[in-house]
């Protein structure tokens, strides 16, 4: 068997403190990104559903979602503005 010295086992323990700490903070940050992750598909999910349906209350083909697989929300907020401008002049 190996015997540690007090020293030793100060620094092996703080290490492990460490090493445990370490991993800890990591799964956190995972979680939060997932998190993260989740509200950005959703807030992006909520503005292709409004442009299908803008698509298809001005008679269009609703666009496929892989379409919008590149797109930013920024981008889809404004695709979302255009045909919203588009059906208002339609009604006018």
């Amino acid at each position: 068997m190996i015997s540690l010295t007090e020293a030793d086992h100060e620094r092996y323990l703080s290490r492990r403190k460490y090493w445990l700490d370490e991993q800890s903070r990591r799964a956190e940050g995972r979680a939060e990104g997932h998190a993260e992750g989740r509200t950005e598909g959703r807030a992006e999910g909520v503005v292709i559903g409004r442009i299908q349906v803008l698509e298809s209350l001005l008679g269009l083909a609703p666009s496929l979602i892989e379409q919008f697989d590149a797109r930013s929300v920024d981008e889809l907020l404004r695709v979302e503005a255009e045909l919203q401008a588009k059906l208002h002049l339609a009604r006018s």
